[in-house]
């Protein structure tokens, strides 16, 4: 049993190294009319070269408005648009020739958000996260958290404290003679009453949702071996020059050590032509 027990512990430390956490971070607490900044942060333990995801606001109380690089992100190229009311695709995309974003903690996207007016809450959700590594794989395993942002109305603290000083003027005027109570007392019953109004609706305006460039990596190019040039044709003749000398001087040695052991066969001389008349 210690066999397979060790086989997915290595699997689990692998998938645990390889996946990364992503957080969207901002202010808990706004006071309309204000802008509402999200901070992607991550502890990602290898380089990103690319990433896509999609945040949802609800309710329907903040309106996008743009997307900024951080000091870990220069020089990416950014692409953002909206799908619907409540919907915004954000693409980040890294040359796959540089080092990408490296290994590190910190921001490397900001996401800006504009509310006008409203109280309440505000749920912003991220979904569909996708990072690329250097050779334009998505890498699974990563994760991304949401945040929520509560809007404060400042125009009801203000009347608070307003119809607060009124109440306190009615006091006062009790405390003097008994003409000056009955006046302390009508300035009582007439105390401020804020009157709130109804917020206008507003109508998001569909925009068409531009295309996003494809997601295009380059990869780095492949180091060839240099290439070894072939000799000289001259070098080719004079060894071929140089094998043939060699093949004539031997074969011309072999001739003259056949003819120093070639035997001498003598001739029979002649006899004298004297003897021959005789």
């Amino acid at each position: 049993m210690r066999f397979p027990l060790f086989v997915l512990f290595a699997i689990f430390s692998a998938l645990t190294v390889i996946a990364d956490v992503y957080t969207l971070q901002t202010d808990s607490t706004v006071n309309p009319p204000a802008t509402i900044t999200i901070n992607i942060l991550t502890n990602n333990t290898q380089s990103i070269y690319g990433m896509e995801f999609t945040i949802t606001d609800t309710p329907e109380k903040a309106v996008f408005s743009r997307v900024e690089t951080t000091i870990r992100s220069a020089g990416a190229l950014v692409t953002s648009y909206t799908q619907g009311a409540d919907n915004t695709k954000i693409a980040m995309v890294l040359s796959g020739t540089g080092s990408g974003i490296s290994a590190g903690t910190g921001s490397i996207l900001r996401v800006l958000y504009s509310v006008s007016s409203g109280t309440g809450t505000v749920n912003f959700q991220p979904s569909n996260l996708i990072v690329y590594n250097k050779n334009g794989s998505a890498v699974p395993g990563n994760t991304i958290s949401g945040t929520s942002v509560t809007l404060t109305s400042s125009s009801s603290s203000s009347s608070g404290s307003s119809s607060g000083s009124s109440g306190g003027g009615g006091g006062g005027g009790s405390g003097s003679s008994g003409g000056s109570g009955s006046s302390g007392a009508s300035t009582s019953t007439s105390s401020y009453v804020p009157v709130s109004f109804p917020e206008p609706k507003r109508v998001p305006k569909e925009t068409p949702a531009p295309t996003l460039p494809p997601l295009v990596i380059e990869a780095e190019p492949e180091k060839t071996a240099p290439v070894q040039q072939k000799p000289a044709k001259s070098t080719n003749l004079l060894g071929w020059i140089i094998v043939g000398f060699i093949v004539i001087i031997g074969g011309m040695l072999a001739i003259y050590i056949y003819k120093r052991e070639e035997p001498v066969h003598k001739m029979p001389q002649n006899p004298p032509q004297n003897a021959q008349k005789k």
